[in-house]
């Protein structure tokens, strides 16, 4: 007997073989399997290209890449070997012949010797001195103040307001933020192992990286493009 919803109704009277069969029918009705689900989108393979890159291939058949490897940590020095046996003196040769003569050399440009030292000037006045003014902000500043912008350091030569550091010469450059340094090969498998340890057949179950602990640069590029690829997969 299979479930019957509409049954017992109301005031009906059921026997315990009745009763029997309606549970039976709910238990027959619970294991039947339910409709399958569609399949999602995911990773599949990194593959490393053997040119320094490496490709992202999804399970549709889509890629992504190529992408730049880092360099790698340069390897240690050899051992030196040991020296070998010092050979025997060979025999003196015969002098050659006298070569012709070659033709005159041009006048000499080299300066002669250096003139002896002149005596000490007169001190000159005491130079200002610098003024850390923090981020630069479009006010007015005078010679020496310090000021901070776009990542750079900046010292005021004469006085000067409103123009950028970076576009006026009354402004002198004093450092320049370098670029990143290089990422280890362990520290390149970390970041791709965790990418593909969050991921799945159904890209809407996957979560992106969290990329807020994360402080190397490459790790970072390669995260945040990692979520883009997932984002950009989500139906």
């Amino acid at each position: 007997m299979s479930y019957n919803e509409n049954w017992p109704q109301d005031g009906d009277k059921l026997g315990a073989d009745q009763l029997r069969e309606q549970w039976n029918g709910v238990a027959a009705l619970a294991s039947q399997p339910g409709p399958a689900g569609a399949d999602g989108r995911g990773i599949s393979e990194i593959h490393y290209n053997g040119d320094g890159t490496f490709t992202v291939h999804m399970t549709d058949a889509t890629s992504y890449g190529p992408f730049q490897l880092p360099a790698g940590v340069p390897g240690r020095d050899g051992v030196d070997g040991q020296p070998g046996e010092k050979g025997d003196k060979g025999d003196k040769g015969d002098p050659g012949e006298p070569g012709p003569a070659g033709p005159a050399g041009a006048d000499s440009t080299v300066a002669g010797p250096a003139g002896a030292d002149g005596a000490p000037g007169i001190q000159g006045p005491a130079g200002a001195g610098v003024q850390m003014r923090g981020n630069w902000n479009g006010g007015s500043y005078q010679p020496g103040d310090v000021v901070f912008y776009q990542g750079n350091v900046y010292v005021a030569m004469e006085p000067c307001d409103s123009a950028t550091p970076d576009t006026d010469n009354r402004w002198r450059l004093l450092s320049i933020t370098g670029p990143p340094g290089e990422v280890t090969a362990q520290q390149l498998a970390d970041a791709i192992n965790a990418a593909i340890n969050g991921t799945s057949a159904n890209t809407n179950a996957v979560e992106l990286l969290d990329t807020a602990s994360i402080t190397d640069p490459f790790q970072l590029m390669l995260a945040n493009k990692l979520n883009e690829m997932l984002a950009a997969q989500r139906r």
